[in-house]
């Protein structure tokens, strides 16, 4: 059997049956010739299960040369203990990043993330990772195809940033389903973009106007009266858009002055959180009428959904008001700037918030021992919710008599 060179490989004539050839200088280094002229470099070995054969790429794409050095490769491979046939076919069985991301969201996200976070995790992995990276093969990817991912993604930095988070979260969870090695997360050092702290409040001027342009909406009938009514709810709660939105009938206590929200994200009792409120926020709910059988406060315009078209309204009544660059979340922003301005101690404003500062202090969730000792009743929080919903709808009315003045209102 001569040597496997490129006038002998050339010189093969296809047959009416596969056939191999063996090189008389590398034992296991041959090459395979099929009926239609397709001639492969391959090699074949002993392991303690059998032997094997391995591909090593087609002749033409590869030189008799290089396929030789390529098998020198693979079985000083061999002769340390390792089986690349059996690594590749581990390779072709291994899932791709689709794969990996339909389970990652069908078993984690849509079972452990509320449902808004899963809806926009969910988008976020569906368009901007998939159509890129969705082929690949999880074991495959790279911190050097991230990091492109993300540099690509300059013109919108903030969602770059969350699609990372997003990626990383998902590859996490392939390193815990054994799909990669431990401490391999090609996310990991991948660089996110700066974000600018978003603490935009609105001053007692610009609440002014806002109130000036809902009183006018909704005398001219311009925008929903649901919209006009939800926007005052946020600025009266300092309630996030989600909660606001998804309000139910059924979670409202006019008389104990508060919304016993479920599915929130912390509270006394887990998905349970309490939102207290003041004198202007009982009686604008008071004002609400049932939409028939639909059980939000916000109703939608398909029966049995909540309303959905509120960022539309928000940004003609914020233009309306010469508030171009404030979003919905500025109005939870006001709401806590507010508190702060009247003195009001920030674990009292955080109580009303929501936050997880709040849980821990009260011992709900996770906290320390000592300051797990620490009780506070609600009377406080409806109190303060008084105080900070009443000096909003001053505001709203342009009462600058009653209102002491905010302070100076900062840029996004």
């Amino acid at each position: 059997m001569p040597r496997i060179t490129k006038r002998f490989v050339d010189g093969l004539v296809p047959g009416p049956k596969e056939f191999e050839h063996w090189d008389d200088q590398l034992p296991g280094f041959g090459i395979r010739v099929k009926p239609t002229g397709v001639k492969t470099y391959v090699i074949r070995y002993r392991t303690p299960s059998g032997q094997r054969r391995l591909k090593l790429g087609r002749h033409g794409k590869l030189t008799p040369e290089q396929a030789r050095n390529l098998a020198k490769a693979r079985f000083a491979e061999i002769e340390a203990g390792g089986d690349p046939s059996a690594v590749r076919q581990e390779n072709r069985a291994a899932p791709t990043l689709r794969e990996l991301a339909e389970r990652y969201l069908k078993d984690y996200v849509e079972v452990h993330y509320k449902a808004g976070t899963a809806k926009e995790t969910r988008r976020l992995i569906e368009r901007n990772l998939l159509p890129r990276l969705g082929d690949r093969k999880v074991l495959d990817i790279s911190y050097e195809e991230v990091a492109r991912l993300h540099g690509s993604m300059r013109a919108t930095p903030i969602e770059a940033n969350r699609t990372l988070s997003a990626f990383r979260g998902m590859m996490n969870k392939a390193e815990k389903w054994g799909l990669r090695p431990r401490g391999t997360n090609p996310c990991r050092d991948v660089d996110r973009n700066p974000e600018s702290l978003r603490d935009r409040h609105l001053s007692f001027e610009e609440l002014t106007r806002l109130g000036a342009s809902l009183r006018e909406a909704e005398a001219d009938g311009s925008l929903p009266l649901v919209a006009i009514q939800a926007i005052r709810l946020l600025l009266l709660t300092g309630a996030r858009l989600g909660e606001v939105l998804t309000l139910k009938r059924a979670w409202v206590d006019l008389q104990g002055g508060r919304l016993h929200l479920e599915d929130s994200k912390v509270g006394p009792r887990k998905g349970v959180r309490a939102i207290y409120l003041g004198s202007p926020a009982v009686e604008l709910l008071r004002s609400i009428p049932p939409y028939g059988d639909n059980p939000y406060v916000f109703p939608g315009r398909r029966e049995g959904a909540h309303f959905v078209g509120l960022q539309g309204c928000w940004e003609r009544i914020r233009e309306q008001a010469g508030l171009e660059d404030a979003r919905l979340h500025t109005l939870r922003h006001t709401f806590a700037t507010v508190g702060g301005g009247m003195g009001i101690s920030p674990i009292f404003v955080a109580g009303l918030l929501g936050h997880r500062s709040w849980a821990a202090v009260a011992g709900i969730s996770g906290f320390d021992a000592t300051q797990g000792y620490v009780h506070v009743t609600a009377n406080p929080l409806l109190q303060v919710a008084e105080k900070i919903s009443s000096r909003i709808a001053l505001a709203l009315e342009g009462n600058e008599a009653q209102v002491i003045p905010f302070p100076a209102s900062k840029a996004s």
